[in-house]
């Protein structure tokens, strides 16, 4: 499984498990069950920010397709970090709401405080809510994405006009000599004897 497969696949849990039965809001217990949901989103973000880090670091200055497929990558994984993170935003909205209940539970039974426990639970539940959906939609935003790279990855890579072979260049032709043509037969001109020396 590639590593944006993955991260999806982790979005998707989180947001099942998003799902919030009923009997918490009753017995108390809210801010325990997201203090457990908000730690492993903010492990996935970690994750996926640390994914993104490493595939900058791969890039560096070059301008071939393996470049810039690491760069499509660190557009991906950040975009996902921020959508992970619009989740994780939602959850603190919602752990704002659990200590507010709280408080209510330690004051007099009243129609005004049953009238905001009511109101807080409420509230938690469409934070909650807000942050399934938006796990949801980056885990399938990242699976698409993820499925179009490994198309796209089995698809022939064209060859560089840098590694086209190049045309033998034709022989130049040899330069024209100030000297008459000899022709077949013609008997070269005799040495002239060397003069003795005095």
């Amino acid at each position: 499984m590639g590593q944006l497969h993955w991260i999806a696949q982790q979005a998707h849990r989180t947001a099942d498990e998003l799902l919030v039965p009923e009997s918490p809001y009753r017995r108390g217990g809210e801010l325990t069950w997201l203090e457990t949901r908000v730690r492993e989103l903010t492990s996935l973000v970690a994750y996926a920010t640390a994914a993104a880090a490493d595939a900058e670091l791969s890039v560096g200055n070059g301008r071939d397709p393996s470049a810039d497929l690491a760069r499509s990558r660190v557009a991906v994984l950040t975009g996902a970090v921020g959508a992970l993170t619009a989740a994780l935003a939602h959850l603190g909205a919602a752990v704002t709401h659990a200590g507010h209940l709280h408080q209510l539970r330690s004051q007099p039974r009243s129609a005004e405080r049953t009238a905001e426990q009511r109101t807080a639970r409420s509230a938690i539940a469409e934070a909650v809510d807000a942050a399934r959906r938006n796990l949801n939609e980056s885990g399938g935003r990242l699976r698409r994405t993820a499925d179009r790279a490994f198309v796209a990855s089995l698809a022939p890579v064209a060859p560089t006009p840098a590694s086209e072979p190049t045309a033998p260049r034709s022989p130049r032709p040899a330069p024209r000599s100030s000297a008459p043509a000899v022709r077949p037969g013609t008997p070269l001109p005799a040495i002239p004897p060397r003069r003795p020396a005095r």
